[in-house]
């Protein structure tokens, strides 16, 4: 059998406890020992030592000490239930009451109430519960009680530092394990959404936020929050003036608590008081000592004021968090400048690729169209040359602002070298593909007049390919290539502008290839760059007929001003014999256009102006095959012979007739048309004759004066 307890051994064990739960143990043995019956449950209710008027309760149950969460004691008055008399008033030295636990626990019948007090006042109270009634005490035991229930008192002292010391370790030992937990992402919404988490399942806060600053850094956002309702959260957390406590939290940078009365009953059967909000606000401060947010907490329990050492220790949480997340938005911003242009803040080459992959398998999977526009700055060079790469980084911004206004927000505007761009349009076909490069052309237009300079004009080559599923890999390619055949338009529009713009004397000043080249033709022949002026006029006359687009025109029309550079090889004997040539002369003027052609090709931008020249002598019916100069093709007849080659033998054939040569006078225009159907078929295309022919008839009265070409 156990030792029986004497009153001298619970008086040394008493006078020897240093923590609540030893204390709660002695207690409940003198109180078996006074009253001579088992109890059910104990609880040690005290006056928190951090705070006045709040309560903390210890409880024992089977053997098991518990701590309750601390809380506020109601007022009461002296007239109320002898149980919260009893608690709050020091004229009693013990008292025995009824006691009511409900249907959990019926059979419980009694519950003794012994004040804990001292020299210095009350401090709390002891509570036993009984199954059975309890007797009237003797004098002995009430004495007992009352003298341990004084010793209590007086042992409280140590008690409360050895709890105070303890609850420091905890908290501490608490946030550092929540510290730990936190996310270490490199998203800053998924560490806040971590913090918030776990300031409500590990820290006792009912609810909990993770604020920011804004870029302005000034006003605060929610990053996370829980615990809210979704119509009160921005209510609470963001109000409208700058003196709430999340504000002045982020504001004087120091972690804040506050009390607020609330409305909801608090269900403990120790008190039917109001609920009060506990809201703590901790900054979250940066390595430069700057807040960039808030943590936010609060419950509705009745529990103990902030401690100066929670507020710490909380803190230290907040400046883990505010950690991370400086860490995360470093990552980030590492990231976007990985992802990003310096210059112009559009996506750069690496995200771009990246983009294009998920796009097209996207677009391969759910069988849906995407188009790719590439864009670059025409003669960016000179730009740079003429005015520095200051004026060259502004045409660069305001291209990137540009091409971000023209296109939709899913759109991906990135730039993909020194001045070219590129845009990425997922679920877009062609015809919507050229929508969107109309509208840059045409916001083009407005830029130029504000970044025109005397020597450099603001334009862009656009190139644009759309594919489904399996062509995507070689849109880029294709985009590129398109690219380069608009910029080869551009520049040959230019260049055609220059020249027709250009009088004789002009062109001795004007250092290009094209332009010595023509120099020396007119010094050979120098009526040369007038016919080359009216059969360009007849071209565009014909092309025009035939509805031909700009782009061909245009190139035509440089084809008839460039068709006879090819005669500087000729010597000027033949070139200028008034008389008819012999077989082997006519040859060597006849080899001219290979001759043209060789020369023209050095000018990579050219393209098919080339081929126009070196064909334009062909025959129709292809009866120059027998020719054996070497230096002419003579391979081609018929539609094999180009369009542009076929419009321009005609119109220069025309010109030739009606002009004076040395080796024969003009022709009429009637006699000259007259030549040209009966040649139809065979020296020239019978269509083109036909047109032409028509066309002419309807101008014969009028001059050949033709107004200028519009090549904008």
């Amino acid at each position: 059998m156990p030792r029986k307890t004497s009153t001298a051994d619970l008086k040394e064990r008493l006078l020897s406890v240093r923590d609540y739960g030893h204390l709660l143990e002695v207690l409940a043995e003198t109180c078996e020992h006074a009253v001579g019956s088992p109890s059910h449950c104990q609880s040690l209710v005290l006056v928190h030592p951090d705070a006045d008027g709040v309560c903390m309760r210890i409880f024992r149950r089977g053997g098991q000490i518990h701590r309750g969460r601390p809380y506020q004691r109601a007022q009461v008055s002296t007239d109320d239930i002898p149980l919260k008399t009893v608690l709050w008033r020091s004229d009693f030295n013990a008292m025995i009451a009824p006691y009511e636990l409900g249907e959990c626990e019926p059979d419980l019948q009694a519950l003794l109430a012994l004040p804990i007090h001292s020299e210095d006042g009350w401090h709390g109270v002891f509570l036993a519960s009984f199954h059975s009634e309890i007797p009237d005490l003797s004098e002995k035991s009430k004495k007992l009680l009352n003298e341990h229930c004084s010793m209590t008192g007086k042992m409280l002292g140590a008690c409360h530092e050895f709890e105070k010391f303890r609850r420091q370790r905890n908290e501490m030992q608490e946030v550092f394990e929540a510290a730990t937990m936190l996310s270490g992402g490199q998203v800053a919404s998924d560490i806040a959404h971590g913090a918030v988490e776990i300031m409500i399942e590990r820290l006792s806060f009912d609810r909990a936020a993770a604020l920011t600053v804004q870029a302005d850094g000034q006003d605060l956002t929610i990053l996370s929050s829980a615990g809210f309702e979704s119509d009160e959260v921005a209510d609470i957390l963001l109000p409208h003036d700058h003196g709430s406590l999340p504000a002045r939290s982020f504001r004087e940078l120091t972690p804040l608590w506050e009390t607020h009365t609330g409305h909801e009953p608090f269900a403990d059967p120790l008190t039917n008081g109001a609920a009060n909000w506990n809201v703590v606000c901790l900054p979250l401060i940066n390595s430069e000592g700057r807040a960039i947010g808030v943590l936010y907490g609060d419950h509705k329990s009745n529990q103990a004021q902030m401690s100066i050492e929670r507020l710490i220790s909380l803190q230290l949480f907040a400046n883990s968090l505010g950690s991370r997340l400086e860490t995360a938005h470093l990552l980030n911003q590492v990231a976007e400048l990985a992802e990003q242009d310096g210059l112009t803040g559009l996506a750069n080459r690496r995200a771009f690729d990246e983009q294009l992959a998920r796009e097209v398998a996207r677009a391969r999977r759910q069988q849906l169209p995407i188009s790719i526009l590439m864009i670059d700055v025409n003669r960016f060079k000179d730009l740079n040359d003429t005015y520095g790469h200051m004026v060259g980084d502004d045409v660069l911004i305001e291209t990137a602002k540009l091409l971000r206004d023209c296109v939709r927000e899913t759109d991906v505007v990135a730039r993909y070298g020194g001045d070219e761009f590129v845009i990425l349009m997922p679920d877009t076909d062609t015809d919507s593909g050229v929508l969107v490069r109309q509208r840059i052309l045409e916001a083009v237009e407005k830029v130029a007049v504000r970044l025109n300079r005397e020597h450099w004009r603001f334009r862009l080559s656009l190139g644009l390919r759309c594919a489904i599923t399996d062509a995507t890999e070689a849109l880029v390619d294709q985009a590129d290539k398109a690219l380069y055949a608009h910029k080869m338009t551009q520049v040959r529009r230019q260049l055609l502008q220059k020249i027709v713009a250009s009088d004789e004397d002009q062109l001795y000043h004007w250092d290009h290839y094209l332009g010595k080249l023509l120099r020396i033709m007119i010094e050979k022949d120098p009526g040369s760059f007038d016919h080359a002026r009216r059969v360009m006029n007849l071209c565009i006359a014909i092309c025009n007929q035939l509805e031909l687009d700009s782009e061909y025109t245009e190139c035509v029309a440089l084809a008839a001003m460039l068709h006879d550079v090819g005669k500087i090889s000729i010597p000027g004997a033949i070139l200028n014999r008034p008389g008819a040539l012999t077989p082997d002369e006519y040859r060597v003027v006849q080899a001219h256009t290979k001759i043209g052609y060789d020369l023209l090709r050095e000018v990579n931008y050219l393209g098919e102006v080339c081929e126009f020249v070196r064909a334009y002598y062909e025959r129709y019916d292809g009866k120059l095959h027998s020719v054996s100069h070497p230096a002419f093709p003579g391979k081609q007849k018929g539609e094999q012979i180009p369009l542009g080659a076929r419009i321009l033998k005609v119109a220069d054939s025309f010109d030739a007739m009606v002009s004076n040569r040395p080796y024969k006078g003009p022709k009429s225009n009637g006699q000259a048309l007259a030549e040209l159907r009966a040649e139809a078929g065979h020296s020239y295309d019978p269509r083109i004759v036909a047109i032409f022919a028509e066309w002419m008839d309807s101008v014969l009265n009028s001059s050949l004066d033709f107004a200028a070409y519009d090549f904008e």
